[in-house]
């Protein structure tokens, strides 16, 4: 009882739709232009000229599971999930979240074409797959303590690795990063 009055759950529960979800990985046959080549800016290091270091290196975009809502304002998202099941290093997670940003770069702006696949498939209504917001979503477990051992490693990671930014640069100016290193 609140206030007198008996509330059943959906009163207080926003209107949540899931328009569609499914299982990606290992099977990402059906995700267009998953493999991509990326530009990784390492902050740590200067070249010659005193710029970070750049420097090209190969990832997919092959996430576990991709989930579309109706959020209660009307918006439509695409949920992008990536699990960790205590299996990957901290350089293969980082991958991970370089393939996930290079693929929904203002460069590439891969994710329309994506959404626009899966409406299709699941006979979704969506206008302007422009208009549809993402998130990446990111689960580890935790049994038997695994956080623990997850934080040392990524712990460890960080203070070894170098702090990159992930770019992805339009062919011409690809070209013309390999042309001077």
């Amino acid at each position: 009882m609140l206030f007198g009055k008996k509330h059943t759950y959906s009163e207080h529960t926003p209107a949540w739709e899931l328009l569609m979800w499914e299982i990606t990985s290992p099977r990402s046959a059906d995700i267009p232009d998953k493999d991509l080549e990326v530009i990784l800016t390492d902050r740590r290091v200067k070249g010659a000229d005193g710029n970070p270091r750049r420097y090209p290196v190969s990832r997919h975009f092959k996430p576990d599971g991709l989930a579309m809502l109706r959020e209660p304002s009307g918006e439509i998202t695409l949920n992008v999930l990536e699990t960790d099941n205590n299996t990957n290093n901290p350089a293969d997670i980082r991958a991970k979240f370089e393939a996930f940003i290079s693929y929904g770069n203002r460069i590439n702006h891969r994710f329309p074409k994506l959404i626009e696949l899966y409406a299709r498939k699941h006979h979704l209504d969506i206008p302007d797959p422009d208009d549809v917001l993402i998130r990446y979503l990111f689960v580890a477990s935790n049994l038997s303590n695994d956080h623990k051992r997850r934080n040392q490693a990524q712990t460890q990671h960080l203070r070894h690795e170098p702090q990159t930014r992930c770019n992805v640069l339009p062919s011409k100016e690809l070209q013309h990063h390999d042309a001077h290193h």
